[in-house]
């Protein structure tokens, strides 16, 4: 039933969940506002005369205030600290002026404390609200995909940090962990994804199904990445890469950013423009063998002798997953 009513709310247009917002915000300060005096008094409070019409004035006051600060044009799957904190600014102007209305309303059996109290459950409610809606949407959407691949990024850095943010609306991608060299992150955890050491990653991989590792330390050195890249491997994974840190630094990182590793990755430096013709010579109509083929530069390797018609190719490797993997490409291709 609950699904039910998630799903029909979630496919509702835009101005209708606004209008439903608005709905739940007003329900919810009048709420507080007499949970406020039950907190103040000790006793359950329902209000009576004079004191209903102070609290029924809250939405009228709120709800103009609320649309000033854009809190119903943000949208909340996306919601973060800064839609947060114009949540409390809002809340805050909000409960300034209920509160100088009731002090000047002169209506007795009001204390001053329900003020405060209001203010805080106010916030509470409007950001807590927001913050539930995000979550279950979350939840509906993304971790309910399954079709998404499980991946883990290698490096914990500013790229890694921001390419975990860029995959937590990834329709593609899963993050699971992050991993990086530093022995001072190893244990502790980003974005709630932990941090591990290569040295674990192995038995990570293979616990939770790990279809890629994303490399994200674009300011690593030719050598220092061929070293990351050379570990990675035998692990029976793809790696992609981020691209310069220029690019990061920029914000220019996106997840089609993402590309399987090359050699020139490895090498550091521009690649050298093959010789077609010393190619054909040497592959065309011969029979090659790759060993390692299972790997990131061995799979490219086969790729591309492929694309030059070589009699037999003959690809050899330890994994046998990774065998059936390059040899499903070459089936599809």
């Amino acid at each position: 039933m609950f699904s039910i009513i998630f799903n029909y709310l979630f496919e509702l247009p835009r101005a209708h969940k606004q209008k439903c917002l608005i709905v739940v915000d007003s329900i919810l300060l009048i709420l507080v506002i007499i949970s406020s005096f039950t907190l103040r008094l000790g006793e359950w409070y329902w209000p009576e005369n004079e004191l209903l019409w102070v609290i029924l004035i809250a939405p009228i006051i709120s709800i103009p205030i609320f649309i000033r600060f854009s809190l119903y044009q943000a949208i909340i799957r996306f919601i973060g600290f800064i839609a947060l904190w114009e949540v409390i600014q809002a809340v805050t102007l909000y409960a300034l002026l209920w509160g100088i209305l009731v002090y000047f309303s002169a209506v007795e059996g009001i204390p001053r404390s329900v003020i405060l109290i209001n203010w805080l459950l106010s916030i509470v409610a409007i950001g807590g609200l927001r913050m539930i809606i995000r979550w279950l949407v979350f939840e509906a959407i993304y971790v309910g995909n399954s079709g998404r691949k499980n991946v883990v990024i290698y490096g914990a850095g500013a790229a890694g940090r921001q390419l975990a943010l860029s995959l937590r609306h990834s329709n593609d991608y899963n993050t699971l962990a992050l991993v990086d060299d530093s022995s001072l992150l190893q244990g502790q955890s980003i974005h709630g994804l932990r941090i591990l050491s290569k040295e674990s990653l192995e038995i990570f991989i293979s616990k939770n199904n790990i279809s890629e590792i994303l490399l994200a330390i674009p300011s690593l050195s030719g050598s220092r990445r061929n070293e990351i890249i050379s570990y990675l491997e035998p692990l029976s994974v793809s790696v992609l890469s981020l691209p310069s840190l220029e690019d990061v630094a920029k914000g220019r990182v996106k997840i089609v950013d993402l590309h399987e590793v090359s050699v020139s990755d490895i090498l550091g430096r521009n690649g050298v423009s093959a010789n077609k013709d010393l190619l054909d010579l040497n592959i065309k109509n011969k029979v090659v063998m790759v060993t390692g083929a299972g790997g990131s530069i061995g799979s490219e390797l086969s790729r591309q002798i492929l694309k030059l018609k070589p009699k037999l190719l003959i690809i050899y490797d330890q994994s046998e997953f990774s065998l059936y993997t390059i040899d499903m490409f070459f089936h599809k291709t």
